[in-house]
């Protein structure tokens, strides 16, 4: 007899993040300790960030995270049996965490929008929306692979219309 053949469903409206080496994403604090912080990234594995994962970071100068702070980090180890390990360090730009020009860490100010994981991969790959989107609204946006969008504006009107078109903006088209 033949087995029947083993299928692999693809829901590209998945929020489940996989997280890969060097991936670039943003983090939500819920959970500090002594010695860093556990980090929803949207992955049902934990993830951890060290309280020394920042860029100049010392046991008496480094930042110091709330709950529900987010963060823009990468990931830096991947185990099998233990927590994603997360840095805010960079392997290219060594900006110090308190000059405020560091790539990785707390983000400030801004708001938090989830989109599908597709999504995020496609803003990644398409700079030239946001050059569209920018003639019209002055903008600030960091974009995490794991579906998650940090937007921050002057304007409160206009982070209303950002978080609006970009929290619908993955699901335009897509219909069951």
């Amino acid at each position: 007899t033949n087995p029947t053949p083993q299928t692999l469903k693809f829901d590209p409206l998945s929020t489940i993040y996989a997280p890969s080496l060097d991936d670039k994403i943003i983090g939500l604090i819920v959970r500090k300790s002594m010695d860093g912080y556990d980090v929803d990234i949207r992955c049902p594995r934990k993830a951890t960030l060290g309280a020394l994962e920042f860029e100049e970071a010392t046991k008496k100068n480094k930042p110091d995270l709330y709950l529900g702070d987010l963060v823009f980090a990468r990931v830096k180890d991947l185990d099998r049996y233990l927590p994603v390990e997360l840095t805010c360090t960079s392997t290219l730009v060594k900006k110090g965490w308190s000059s405020g020009e560091a790539q990785f860490g707390k983000l400030s100010g801004g708001i938090e929008v989830r989109v599908p994981l597709f999504f995020s991969r496609y803003l990644l790959a398409n700079e030239e929306m946001f050059e569209f989107i920018r003639k019209r609204i002055d903008f600030e946006v960091v974009i995490g692979i794991n579906g998650v969008l940090w937007i921050k504006t002057t304007n409160h009107k206009n982070l209303v219309v950002l978080n609006a078109f970009f929290g619908r903006a993955g699901y335009i088209g897509r219909t069951k």
